[in-house]
Protein backbone atom coordinates (compact mmCIF):
# COMPACT_ATOMS: atom_id res chain seq x y z
CA UNK A 1 0.00 0.00 0.00
CA UNK A 2 1.56 3.45 -0.73
CA UNK A 3 2.89 4.79 2.57
CA UNK A 4 2.14 8.61 1.44
CA UNK A 5 -1.42 9.00 -0.15
CA UNK A 6 -0.18 12.38 -0.64
CA UNK A 7 2.61 11.61 -3.26
CA UNK A 8 0.16 9.16 -5.36
CA UNK A 9 -2.72 11.41 -5.56
CA UNK A 10 0.23 13.75 -6.82
CA UNK A 11 1.76 11.05 -9.70
CA UNK A 12 -1.34 10.64 -10.77
CA UNK A 13 -2.57 14.32 -10.99
CA UNK A 14 1.18 14.79 -13.02
CA UNK A 15 0.14 11.76 -15.09
CA UNK A 16 -3.66 13.00 -15.97
CA UNK A 17 -1.25 16.37 -16.97
CA UNK A 18 1.48 14.84 -19.23
CA UNK A 19 -1.60 13.14 -21.21
CA UNK A 20 -3.74 15.98 -21.76
CA UNK A 21 -0.21 17.66 -22.61
CA UNK A 22 0.75 14.93 -25.30
CA UNK A 23 -2.87 15.67 -27.06
CA UNK A 24 -2.24 19.53 -27.55
CA UNK A 25 1.63 19.14 -28.53
CA UNK A 26 0.28 16.10 -31.34
CA UNK A 27 -2.59 18.33 -32.41
CA UNK A 28 -0.48 21.16 -32.43
CA UNK A 29 2.10 19.23 -34.84
CA UNK A 30 -0.61 17.81 -37.12
CA UNK A 31 -2.59 21.36 -37.91
CA UNK A 32 1.54 22.70 -38.37
CA UNK A 33 3.46 20.56 -40.45
CA UNK A 34 0.79 17.71 -41.77
CA UNK A 35 -1.08 17.56 -45.19
CA UNK A 36 -4.52 17.97 -43.76
CA UNK A 37 -5.81 19.10 -47.19
CA UNK A 38 -5.44 16.37 -48.94
CA UNK A 39 -7.17 13.66 -46.64
CA UNK A 40 -7.09 12.99 -43.11
CA UNK A 41 -7.45 9.25 -42.16
CA UNK A 42 -7.63 8.72 -38.18
CA UNK A 43 -6.91 4.39 -37.54
CA UNK A 44 -8.86 3.51 -34.02
CA UNK A 45 -10.70 6.80 -33.74
CA UNK A 46 -12.63 5.73 -30.74
CA UNK A 47 -14.94 8.32 -30.21
CA UNK A 48 -12.96 11.19 -32.26
CA UNK A 49 -12.70 14.12 -30.47
CA UNK A 50 -8.90 14.20 -31.46
CA UNK A 51 -10.26 13.67 -35.15
CA UNK A 52 -13.35 15.55 -34.58
CA UNK A 53 -11.49 18.87 -33.30
CA UNK A 54 -8.61 18.58 -35.92
CA UNK A 55 -11.38 19.02 -38.49
CA UNK A 56 -13.17 21.84 -36.86
CA UNK A 57 -13.44 25.17 -39.08
CA UNK A 58 -11.81 23.03 -41.32
CA UNK A 59 -12.97 21.59 -45.03
CA UNK A 60 -11.68 19.25 -46.64
CA UNK A 61 -11.84 15.03 -46.06
CA UNK A 62 -11.44 13.68 -42.88
CA UNK A 63 -12.42 9.80 -42.54
CA UNK A 64 -12.28 7.78 -39.40
CA UNK A 65 -12.49 3.90 -38.48
CA UNK A 66 -12.62 1.79 -36.29
CA UNK A 67 -13.03 -2.18 -35.71
CA UNK A 68 -15.51 -1.37 -32.43
CA UNK A 69 -19.23 -0.69 -34.47
CA UNK A 70 -20.30 1.00 -30.99
CA UNK A 71 -17.10 3.38 -31.62
CA UNK A 72 -18.14 4.90 -34.69
CA UNK A 73 -22.19 4.90 -33.97
CA UNK A 74 -20.65 6.82 -31.09
CA UNK A 75 -18.40 9.06 -33.32
CA UNK A 76 -20.71 9.33 -35.97
CA UNK A 77 -23.01 10.78 -33.61
CA UNK A 78 -20.93 13.27 -32.17
CA UNK A 79 -20.12 14.35 -35.35
CA UNK A 80 -23.42 15.35 -36.19
CA UNK A 81 -24.16 17.25 -32.88
CA UNK A 82 -20.95 19.04 -34.17
CA UNK A 83 -22.09 19.52 -37.28
CA UNK A 84 -19.02 18.38 -38.61
CA UNK A 85 -20.58 17.19 -41.72
CA UNK A 86 -16.98 16.55 -43.84
CA UNK A 87 -16.11 14.05 -41.27
CA UNK A 88 -16.93 10.41 -42.20
CA UNK A 89 -16.82 7.15 -39.93
CA UNK A 90 -16.82 3.59 -41.10
CA UNK A 91 -16.52 0.04 -39.04
CA UNK A 92 -13.02 -1.36 -40.79
CA UNK A 93 -9.90 -3.32 -40.15
CA UNK A 94 -6.80 -1.40 -40.07
CA UNK A 95 -4.54 -4.53 -41.46
CA UNK A 96 -7.06 -4.23 -44.44
CA UNK A 97 -6.95 -0.37 -45.14
CA UNK A 98 -6.41 -1.04 -49.14
CA UNK A 99 -10.32 -2.36 -48.92
CA UNK A 100 -11.32 1.43 -48.24
CA UNK A 101 -10.66 2.07 -52.31
CA UNK A 102 -9.29 5.66 -51.21
CA UNK A 103 -6.11 7.41 -50.11
CA UNK A 104 -5.09 10.02 -47.86
CA UNK A 105 -2.18 12.54 -47.43
CA UNK A 106 -2.27 11.76 -43.12
CA UNK A 107 -3.06 8.73 -41.59
CA UNK A 108 -3.21 9.16 -38.01
CA UNK A 109 -2.62 6.21 -35.19
CA UNK A 110 -2.49 7.14 -31.96
CA UNK A 111 -2.38 3.64 -29.90
CA UNK A 112 -4.27 1.39 -32.63
CA UNK A 113 -0.58 -0.27 -33.37
CA UNK A 114 -0.16 -0.88 -30.02
CA UNK A 115 -2.96 -2.90 -29.18
CA UNK A 116 -2.58 -4.60 -32.67
CA UNK A 117 0.68 -5.86 -31.73
CA UNK A 118 -1.26 -7.61 -28.76
CA UNK A 119 -2.30 -9.76 -30.94
CA UNK A 120 -1.00 -13.41 -31.35
CA UNK A 121 -1.05 -12.64 -35.06
CA UNK A 122 0.18 -9.46 -35.47
CA UNK A 123 2.29 -8.80 -38.22
CA UNK A 124 4.84 -5.73 -38.49
CA UNK A 125 4.78 -6.08 -42.10
CA UNK A 126 0.66 -6.57 -42.68
CA UNK A 127 0.01 -3.64 -40.80
CA UNK A 128 3.09 -1.05 -42.78
CA UNK A 129 1.64 -2.60 -45.87
CA UNK A 130 -2.28 -1.46 -45.14
CA UNK A 131 -1.21 1.78 -43.99
CA UNK A 132 1.41 2.58 -46.64
CA UNK A 133 -2.21 1.24 -48.78
CA UNK A 134 -4.20 4.50 -47.54
CA UNK A 135 -1.41 7.05 -48.46
CA UNK A 136 -0.91 8.93 -51.30
CA UNK A 137 2.70 9.17 -52.93
CA UNK A 138 4.70 11.35 -50.46
CA UNK A 139 1.96 10.74 -47.61
CA UNK A 140 2.24 11.03 -43.90
CA UNK A 141 1.69 8.47 -41.00
CA UNK A 142 1.88 9.86 -37.84
CA UNK A 143 2.29 7.19 -35.39
CA UNK A 144 1.71 8.23 -31.21
CA UNK A 145 3.08 4.59 -28.77
CA UNK A 146 2.74 3.97 -25.26
CA UNK A 147 4.62 0.68 -25.88
CA UNK A 148 8.01 1.53 -27.53
CA UNK A 149 10.64 4.01 -27.79
CA UNK A 150 10.35 7.04 -30.78
CA UNK A 151 13.50 5.09 -31.75
CA UNK A 152 12.12 1.51 -31.65
CA UNK A 153 9.00 2.11 -33.90
CA UNK A 154 10.80 4.15 -36.46
CA UNK A 155 13.52 1.61 -37.14
CA UNK A 156 9.91 -0.82 -37.37
CA UNK A 157 8.31 1.30 -39.66
CA UNK A 158 11.67 2.84 -41.89
CA UNK A 159 12.44 -1.00 -42.50
CA UNK A 160 9.19 -1.28 -44.25
CA UNK A 161 8.97 1.43 -47.18
CA UNK A 162 9.30 5.03 -44.68
CA UNK A 163 11.65 7.38 -43.62
CA UNK A 164 11.18 9.43 -40.58
CA UNK A 165 10.55 12.71 -41.39
CA UNK A 166 10.47 14.01 -37.74
CA UNK A 167 9.25 13.48 -34.30
CA UNK A 168 7.15 15.48 -31.28
CA UNK A 169 9.19 16.55 -28.58
CA UNK A 170 7.30 15.52 -25.19
CA UNK A 171 8.47 16.27 -21.89
CA UNK A 172 11.06 13.73 -20.36
CA UNK A 173 11.29 11.64 -17.18
CA UNK A 174 14.28 9.75 -15.24
CA UNK A 175 13.91 6.22 -13.81
CA UNK A 176 16.40 4.15 -12.80
CA UNK A 177 19.19 6.29 -14.23
CA UNK A 178 17.16 6.36 -17.45
CA UNK A 179 15.77 8.86 -19.33
CA UNK A 180 12.71 8.63 -21.26
CA UNK A 181 9.05 9.62 -22.14
CA UNK A 182 5.95 8.25 -21.59
CA UNK A 183 4.32 8.79 -25.04
CA UNK A 184 6.13 8.66 -28.57
CA UNK A 185 5.22 10.05 -31.72
CA UNK A 186 6.79 9.92 -35.21
CA UNK A 187 6.14 11.08 -38.47
CA UNK A 188 6.95 8.79 -41.13
CA UNK A 189 6.73 9.66 -44.74
CA UNK A 190 5.82 6.72 -47.49
CA UNK A 191 8.23 6.50 -50.08
CA UNK A 192 7.10 4.63 -53.49
CA UNK A 193 9.16 3.50 -56.46
CA UNK A 194 12.51 4.15 -57.40
CA UNK A 195 13.01 6.75 -54.03
CA UNK A 196 12.01 3.75 -52.14
CA UNK A 197 14.62 1.43 -54.00
CA UNK A 198 17.28 3.67 -53.13
CA UNK A 199 16.75 4.06 -49.70
CA UNK A 200 16.44 0.44 -49.12
CA UNK A 201 19.67 0.06 -50.79
CA UNK A 202 21.41 2.53 -47.81
CA UNK A 203 19.66 0.32 -45.32
CA UNK A 204 21.86 -1.54 -42.59
CA UNK A 205 21.70 -5.16 -43.81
Amino acid sequence: MPTNLGDEIAKVAQLSANVQDAGDRLMEHVTENCPLEVGVLDLGCGSAVFLLDLAAKREGRFLGIDYSEVAVALAANVGRKRGLSQVRFCHADATRLEDLGERFGLVLDKGTFDAYMLGAAASVDRYAASVRAALKPGGVFVITTCNSTADEVAALFTARGFVERDRVPYPTFEFGGRKGAAVATVALVAVFGALREREGRRAPR
